[in-house]
C-alpha cells in the first residue's frame, strides 16, 4: 500500500507557486458569481423525469387530466344565481387563459347542443331511444360525457380543469393559471367557495417554497460550518479562513447556473447545500493539515506546498468517488436525473481547482493580513485535543479486538446487503409534498369529491369510420371490455359519444361527430381522439398508490387485448401510468447505481493506493453504512423512494472522503513503523478533522430536515444517517481491517 498519488504532486501546489495568478482566478470566479446569480431561475423537472435522455421533448398525443390544474367550486349550484355566477367564472377563465385551456361541464353542454334534434335513424337494430332531456344542471351532471366527473350529482360542487400552456415552461404556465384563477375567483358571490389545486399547482408551490428556502438553507449551512470550524480550530480567524473557500464555491456555482440558463429544479435544489457542506469539509482538511507546517516554519507561505502535495491527492480521490456516484444517475435513462447527475459531478469536481487555487489564494491573503495559525497541541482549543485523546484510546481498544471487529463487520455487511436487496421501490409525485401542507390537503379535498386522481389513457389503433356499424364494433367491444373489467369506474371513449347519440335517436354520421367535437375545446377533444383520429379509452380511478395504478393499467390492457386481439390492445399512457410504471423503475435503477458507485470507488482506491487488498478493505468500510441505513427500510416496512435512493448513492461517494484521507496518511506512516503505531498516529492526527468534517456535513444538512419539501427532507435525513454510520465505520471498522491487512501483507513479504 502506498500513499495516494496521481502521477506526481507538482500540480497540487500550483496555487502556492503562483499566488497572484490564483488571486486573479478567485476574483474572476466571484465576479462570475455576482453577475450570474441575479439571472438564476427556478423550474420544474416533472416533465423531464420520465423523458429518456435519447428522446426529445414530445407533446403527449392525448390530453392528460393529471396534467391539468383543478379549480374546485363548491356551493349550491342548483340555484339559478349561483349557476349563473359559475358560468360567468368559466367565461372569464376562457377570456384570461384561452378557450383551449379550460374544460368544464359547460363543454358537455356545448357538445350536446351541437348534435341537433333527434332523427329516425337508429345505429343498431332494436335499440330504444328515449326523448332527449332538457339541458339543466341536473341533466348535465347525469350525462355520460360527464366523465371524468366535472359536476357532482348533488349539484354542490363543480370542477374546472385548466390546462397549462405547452409553449411556456412548467413553472411559468402554472403561475399564469394561478394568477388568472385567483383573480377570477375573487369575484365569486359569498355562496360559492373555491379551491385551486392539481399537480401543476402543487409543483408550483413546491418550486416556490424551495426558492424561498434557499437563502435559509444555505445560511444555516454556512453558520453551522463556521461555528464548527471555530470549535475545532479554536479561533474565529481560523474559521473565517475555512469558510472563505466554501463561500467562493457556492457563489461560483450560482453564477454558473445563472449564466448558463440552467434552472434550479426540485432535484437540483439539493446540490448547493450538499456542495457547501463538501466544500467546508475539504477546506477543513486543508487548513487543519496546513497549520502544523506553517507554524513549524515561521508561517512561510512557500511551506504550504508540502501540505498541498500531501493532502490534495486525497481531495481528488474524494471528489472522483463522489462524482462517480452522481454519474451513476446517467444509467437511469431519465433526462432529469441525468441532468442532475452531470451537474452534480461537474460541481463536485470543481472542488479540486478550488482546493488547488482558491485555498492557497485565501491562505496567502490571510497570512498577509497577519493571520498566524497554530496546531491544536499548541492552542487552547480543548475540543481537538479531547478528540485526539479519545482516538488514541479507541486505537488501543480496537487493536485488542481487531479480529472480532473484522469478522463482525463482514457478517454485518453480508446481512445488511441481503436485507437491502428486499427493499421495494415506490414513486409518487406527492412524495415531494409534506402531508400536512395546504396543497396536499386541497388535493385530498378534490379527491374526496371527484375521481380526479389517476387517469389511465389507452390509445386504440382503430379506424373511426362512422356511419359503418362494422367499423365501430371494435370500439364498442373495447369500451365494454373496460367497463366489465372496472365495474363502477368512469370510462370515457368515442363510444360514449356514439352510444349516447344512438340512445337519443340521433344518427351517427361523420359530419355530426365532427360538429360535436368541434364544439368542444381541444383538451376535451384530445381525451377522445388524437393525431389523425385514433380513438382512446380514458379510465379514471380514485387516487391510489403507484402499484395499484400500474396493476390497473396492466388489467385494462389485458382486458381490451383479450377482446380485440393483442395487436389492437394498445399501451396505456398518461402521467399517472408513467409515474406508476417508470417511477419504481427509476428508483430501482438509482439503487442499482449504488453497486456501480461502490465498484467504481473500489477501483479508484485500488488504482490510487496501488493495492487491491486496500480497495476491498475500504469497500467493506464504506458499503456497510449505506447497507445498514437501507436495511432499516425493510425492518420498518417502508419502500425505497427516489429521494432516499439518491441520498444513499451520493452519500456512498461522500463517505469515501474520510477513508481516502485515512489511507493517504496511514500508508507513509505504516511504511516506516509497525501498523499499530502507524494507525494510532493516523487516528490521533486525523480523528478531530474527521469528526468535525462529518459534523459539518450532517449539521449543515439539518436545516433541510424542516424543508417544505418532503423529498428534500427525506434526502437530507438519509444522507445524515449514512454519513454518521460512515464516520463510525472509518473510526471503528476500517482500522482493524487495515492492521490485519497490513500485517498479512508484511508476513507474506517476509516469507518471500
Amino acid at each position: 500500500m502506498r500513499a495516494i498519488r496521481f502521477g506526481g504532486g507538482r500540480w497540487a501546489a500550483a496555487g502556492v507557486t503562483a499566488p497572484r495568478l490564483a488571486g486573479v482566478v478567485v476574483v474572476a470566479a466571484i465576479v462570475l458569481g455576482l453577475t450570474g446569480a441575479p439571472q438564476l431561475r427556478f423550474g420544474d423537472d416533472r416533465r423531464a423525469l420520465f423523458r429518456t435522455t435519447l428522446a426529445g421533448a414530445t407533446a403527449p398525443a392525448f390530453a392528460d387530466p393529471a396534467e391539468t390544474a383543478l379549480l374546485l367550486i363548491e356551493g349550491d349550484l342548483a340555484s339559478a344565481d349561483t349557476w349563473r355566477a359559475f358560468t360567468g367564472l368559466v367565461g372569464e377563465l376562457e377570456a384570461a387563459l384561452g378557450e383551449d385551456a379550460v374544460t368544464s361541464i359547460l363543454d358537455v353542454r356545448a357538445v350536446v347542443r351541437a348534435t341537433g334534434p333527434p332523427d329516425a335513424t337508429a345505429l343498431f337494430e332494436g335499440e330504444t331511444r328515449p326523448p332527449p332531456a332538457a339541458l339543466t344542471p341536473a341533466a348535465l351532471a347525469r350525462h355520460p360525457l360527464n366523465t371524468p366527473a366535472l359536476l357532482t350529482p348533488e349539484l354542490d360542487a363543480a370542477l374546472v380543469r385548466l390546462a397549462p400552456d405547452p409553449t411556456l415552461a412548467p413553472v411559468g404556465a402554472a403561475r399564469r393559471i394561478q394568477d388568472a384563477a385567483v383573480a377570477v375567483a375573487a369575484g365569486l358571490p359569498p355562496g360559492l367557495d373555491h379551491t385551486l389545486t392539481g399537480l401543476p399547482i402543487v409543483r408550483l408551490e413546491l418550486v416556490t417554497s424551495l426558492a424561498r428556502q434557499q437563502p435559509w438553507l444555505l445560511g444555516g449551512g454556512l453558520a453551522v460550518g463556521f461555528a464548527l470550524g471555530a470549535v475545532l480550530l479554536g479561533r474565529v480567524s481560523d474559521a473565517v479562513v475555512v469558510a472563505t473557500m466554501p463561500v467562493v464555491v457556492i457563489v461560483t456555482l450560482y453564477g454558473a447556473l445563472g449564466q448558463t440558463g440552467l434552472r434550479l429544479t426540485p432535484l437540483i435544489n439539493n446540490l448547493p447545500l450538499l456542495l457547501l457542506a463538501l466544500a467546508f469539509t475539504t477546506s477543513l482538511h486543508l487548513v487543519y493539515a496546513a497549520r502544523g507546517g506553517l507554524h513549524a516554519h515561521g508561517h512561510d507561505f512557500a511551506r504550504l506546498a508540502a501540505t498541498m502535495r500531501r493532502v490534495v491527492p486525497a481531495v481528488v480521490l474524494s471528489a472522483l468517488t463522489t462524482a462517480l456516484a452522481f454519474l451513476t444517475l446517467l444509467a437511469t435513462g431519465s433526462e432529469a436525473l441525468a441532468r442532475f447527475g452531470l451537474l452534480g459531478a461537474a460541481a463536485v469536481m470543481g472542488l479540486v481547482p478550488a482546493a488547488v487555487i482558491v485555498h492557497p489564494a485565501v491562505m496567502a491573503f490571510a497570512l498577509r493580513l497577519g493571520w498566524r495559525p497554530v496546531p491544536a497541541r499548541h492552542d487552547a482549543g480543548r475540543v481537538a485535543r479531547a478528540i485526539e485523546a479519545g482516538c488514541l484510546t479507541l486505537a488501543r481498544g480496537l487493536d485488542a479486538r481487531r479480529r472480532v471487529i473484522a469478522l463482525a463487520a463482514l457478517a454485518a455487511t453480508v446481512a445488511a446487503g441481503v436485507a437491502f436487496a428486499q427493499t421495494r421501490p415506490a414513486f409518487s409525485f406527492l412524495d415531494d409534498i409534506r402531508r400536512d401542507a395546504a396543497v396536499a390537503e386541497s388535493s385530498a379535498r378534490v379527491g374526496a369529491r371527484f375521481d380526479a386522481g389517476a387517469a389511465i389513457v389507452l390509445p386504440l389503433p382503430l379506424e373511426l369510420d362512422p356511419p359503418d356499424p362494422a367499423a365501430l364494433t371494435p370500439l364498442r367491444t373495447a369500451h365494454e371490455a373496460a367497463v366489465a373489467a372496472f365495474p363502477g369506474a368512469a370510462v370515457l371513449s368515442p363510444w360514449t359519444l356514439i352510444d349516447w347519440l344512438a340512445a337519443t335517436g340521433r344518427a351517427v354520421t361523420a359530419d355530426r361527430l365532427d360538429t360535436m367535437l368541434a364544439a368542444a375545446p381541444p383538451p376535451f377533444r384530445r381525451l377522445l381522439l388524437a393525431g389523425e383520429g385514433t380513438p382512446a379509452l380514458v379510465l379514471t380511478l380514485a387516487p391510489r398508490e403507484s402499484a395499484a395504478i400500474a396493476a390497473a393499467a396492466a388489467r385494462l390492457e389485458a382486458a381490451v387485448g383479450e377482446r380485440l386481439g393483442a395487436d389492437l390492445a394498445g399501451t396505456a399512457q398518461g402521467l399517472a401510468v408513467d409515474a406508476a410504471r417508470r417511477g419504481p423503475e427509476l428508483v430501482a435503477a438509482v439503487a442499482r447505481g449504488l453497486a456501480a458507485a461502490a465498484a467504481g470507488a473500489a477501483l479508484l482506491l485500488a488504482v490510487a493506493c496501488r493495492s487491491a487488498r486496500v480497495a476491498l478493505i475500504a469497500l467493506v468500510a464504506n458499503l456497510l453504512p449505506v447497507l445498514l441505513v437501507g436495511a432499516t427500510l425493510v425492518v420498518t416496512g417502508q419502500p425505497l423512494r427516489l429521494a432516499s435512493a439518491m441520498a444513499l448513492t451520493i452519500a456512498l461517494g461522500i463517505a469515501v472522503d474520510g477513508t481516502a484521507h485515512l489511507l493517504n496518511r496511514f500508508a507513509p506512516l505504516a511504511a516506516r513503523r509497525r501498523p499499530r503505531a502507524a494507525l494510532a498516529r493516523t487516528l490521533r492526527e486525523l480523528g478531530p478533522v474527521l469528526v468535525m468534517s462529518t459534523a459539518v456535513l450532517c449539521l449543515g444538512l439539518v436545516p433541510a430536515l424542516g424543508s417544505w419539501s418532503a423529498g428534500v427532507a427525506l434526502f437530507a435525513g438519509f444522507a445524515i444517517a449514512t454519513l454518521v454510520f460512515a464516520l463510525i465505520a472509518d473510526l471503528v471498522v476500517l482500522p482493524p481491517l487495515l492492521v490485519l491487512g497490513r500485517a498479512r501483507h508484511q508476513g507474506s513479504a517476509s516469507g518471500r
